[in-house]
């Protein structure tokens, strides 16, 4: 699966930014697509104990869409923020 893999650290997962065409959007494409790869990197592919994803600040529609997901904010800069998954094993 494209898009998403194992961090650096060996340990956690990662899922690059996702991006769908405008004319599909508000159609759950995004939300579903995301949790595909969670599962994929939890379950099938890696078993991870946490996935992480960024998204520029400006973008209040991706911070909804993670933050219902379940991603956490973890840390930011001056221009993002970075989110964590995190499972309960």
């Amino acid at each position: 699966m494209t898009g998403s893999g194992l961090d650096e650290d060996g340990i956690s997962g990662y899922i690059n930014p996702l991006m769908v065409d405008e004319r599909f959007q508000r159609q759950g494409i995004a939300r579903e697509a995301i949790r595909l790869m969670i599962d994929y990197l939890l379950i099938q592919k890696y078993n991870v104990p946490c996935i992480h994803i960024n998204h520029r600040k400006e973008n209040h529609i991706a911070a909804r869409l993670y933050e219902s997901l379940g991603f956490a904010v973890y840390s930011e800069t001056e221009k993002e923020y970075r989110r964590s998954y995190r499972t309960l094993f």
